[in-house]
């Protein structure tokens, strides 16, 4: 019982990662090109309705991009731990789901060394973001194409855990400040009955504005859902 409980205490931080990525399964190659802020706000959270991966990252930083890939290989450590235990009892759903995760980490030249570099990379430090983003850098960049990776892995793990959640499915945008190529504004949803709101930013990149997400704020929403045990 203790080694269960050991294993799936490893697994937790994945499924939280999973949260957000599970929002991240199908592809289209349509893409707008918003032209204010409020614009690409909405082509998001339509992407996040429809789990349509390409068209979010498509609408982001290219540092929140790699912030997301950071994430997901972070993620990949704590499912192999998990995978690894020997009382971990999966399913063949999420035994082909492990297989396919391993399959896309071989395909983007993914490789150990990586991996335990994002699993023992420092927790961000929010009085200097930048030190903790070089350190995701220098770990993604080797990854040729950040954008397929996020796509294709989010897939895989999206089939080995179905719990998560977004506060962006239902959230709405307030307060839009435009200075020059940077906006600001309030995101604004509930959790259960209770109303949130957190700042969120935007960049100009060429005649397109992106969404630059701090860095805590690529984790998931909490979700009211049990989680799951592998079936044995």
């Amino acid at each position: 019982m203790t080694r269960q409980l050991f294993c799936f205490a490893l697994l937790a931080p994945a499924l939280c990662l999973a949260g957000f990525s599970s929002a991240f399964a199908q592809v289209t190659t349509a893409v707008a090109k918003p032209s204010k802020p409020e614009h690409t706000f909405n082509s998001f959270q339509a992407a996040v309705q429809k789990d349509n991966v390409r068209q979010m990252v498509a609408l982001v930083t290219d540092d929140t991009r790699a912030a997301m890939a950071f994430q997901l290989l972070v993620a990949s450590s704590y499912l192999k731990s998990f995978t690894d235990c020997p009382s971990a009892k999966l399913t063949d759903e999420q035994k082909k789901a492990t297989e396919d995760m391993q399959t896309v980490l071989k395909k983007h030249g993914i490789t150990e060394k990586m991996i335990k570099q994002s699993a023992d990379a420092p927790p961000v430090d929010p009085k200097n973001p930048e030190a903790t983003m070089k350190v995701i850098r220098d770990i993604v960049k080797s990854i040729k194409d950040p954008t397929a990776f996020v796509v294709e892995y989010s897939s895989a793990i999206s089939k080995f855990t179905k719990i998560g959640g977004t506060k962006w499915a239902d959230a709405t945008l307030k307060d839009v400040k435009v200075d020059g190529a940077l906006a600001t504004a309030m995101l604004v949803y509930k959790v259960g009955e209770t109303e949130k709101s957190e700042p969120v930013s935007f960049k100009k990149v060429g005649a397109v504005w992106r969404l630059e997400f701090p860095l805590d704020a690529l984790q998931p929403q909490p979700t009211d859902k049990p989680v799951e045990k592998p079936k044995k």
